[in-house]
């Protein structure tokens, strides 16, 4: 089994926020990091079929949660996440255009999660440090769809952070946008 390292930048998170031109965290920016790769990551992911590992720092865009890009399965297929550190939440959603459903699921640590079929997903930072998670996709099985959520600029609803407290948003770029079930 090869392991690798992917990063998703800032600047690419920037097509599926709430607000694109949103300054990054200073901490970003800061003179004592070494590498310019990890000033612009949003987040990491540790790529191993079967077993990967998402790190997902604590910072904000805008108001926004941290968040990873989201994407659906093809063929639709189920995975597993389940949480080694921090305070997490998976928003899942089922379609586009109608949008069926909508739901944001909290973890916390030692807690795990299966993404139904049919579902895109994406896992969001709620705490103040960061999120470590392990999951089981294997390229193998099934591929991620980017495009969709993409083409809305993220999903149905956004989840920012208002006087400590989480909002959910709706997404003016879906024609009808459900209420958020939260678990």
């Amino acid at each position: 089994m090869e392991t690798k390292l992917s990063v998703r930048k800032i600047s690419e998170m920037r097509e599926v926020i709430m607000e694109p031109d949103a300054p990054a965290p200073k901490e970003f920016y800061s003179r004592q990091r070494t590498s310019l790769q990890a000033q612009r990551a949003a987040y990491y992911m540790i790529r191993r079929p079967g077993m990967n590992i998402t790190v997902l720092p604590e910072y904000r865009l805008g108001k926004e949660y941290p968040k990873t890009y989201g994407h659906f399965h093809e063929p639709e297929s189920e995975e597993t996440y389940e949480v080694l550190l921090g305070e997490a939440a998976i928003l899942i959603q089922r379609g586009t255009d109608p949008v069926e459903e909508i739901k944001l699921i909290k973890l916390k640590k030692g807690d795990s999660f299966t993404v139904p079929k049919g579902y895109a997903h994406s896992l969001i930072n709620l705490g103040e440090g960061p999120v470590v998670t392990l999951d089981d996709y294997d390229p193998a099985e099934f591929r991620n769809n980017y495009d969709p959520i993409r083409e809305k600029r993220g999903f149905a609803h956004y989840l920012l952070e208002e006087d400590k407290e989480l909002k959910a948003t709706p997404n003016s770029n879906y024609a009808e946008v459900p209420s958020l079930k939260i678990s």
